[in-house]
Formats: C-alpha cells, sequence, structure tokens
C-alpha cells in the first residue's frame, strides 16, 4: 500500500513540475520567438522595394538576369583536383595508408 501511495505521489508532483516548467519556461519562450519572427519580417518588408524592379535593355528584370548560387550547378572536380586543393599529411604505415587534411572542419 505503502509503494502505490508514493506511486501517485511521484505522478502528481511529476505533472506539476511539468506544468510549471510549460507555463515558466516554454510558453514564454514561444512567445518571445514568434515576436521576434514578426519583427524579422517587418524588417525584411521594410528593406524591400516596393517600387518595380528596374528593366534591363533586353526587358529582364535585374533579379532575373544573375541567377543566385543555389540555382547554379555545382562543379565536380575529380579525387586528385580535391586533394591537392588542401594541405595534406601523408599516413603509411603497414596497416593503413592515406592523408589526414590540415584544412577543414570548421567554418
Amino acid at each position: 500500500m505503502e509503494n502505490k501511495k508514493n506511486l501517485i505521489l511521484f505522478i502528481v508532483i511529476s505533472a506539476i513540475i511539468f506544468g510549471a516548467w510549460q507555463f515558466l519556461y516554454v510558453i514564454p519562450y514561444q512567445t518571445k520567438q514568434v515576436a521576434l519572427q514578426k519583427q524579422q519580417q517587418a524588417t525584411e518588408q521594410a528593406a524591400t522595394p516596393t517600387a518595380p524592379a528596374a528593366q534591363s535593355a533586353t526587358g529582364g528584370t535585374a533579379s532575373n538576369l544573375a541567377p543566385s548560387a543555389a540555382t547554379q550547378p555545382l562543379e565536380l572536380k575529380t579525387r586528385s583536383d580535391a586533394l591537392a586543393m588542401s594541405p595534406r599529411v601523408p599516413i603509411d604505415t603497414p596497416h593503413l595508408q592515406g592523408s589526414i587534411a590540415l584544412k577543414g572542419g570548421a567554418r
């Protein structure tokens, strides 16, 4: 009987802690994030011009003339070209052969 009382007490206290966490931390955090997103959207809308885009001599808009980096295809390199682009430390042991790049890992 004592274990059942302890279990019920544990469940009730856990529910109270979880509810307090929701009301004291999660809900204010979410409202702050929503307000921040609205502020960023308002800033972006204010920064974008409302006038029509400038027309070029060929009749296209300026945004249509220069493709973004996301739409440009990636240039594929051969393995030897990719290895030659950065300094590397060679490893040659009886059980392992290869190299380790000295550049990279963090942006």
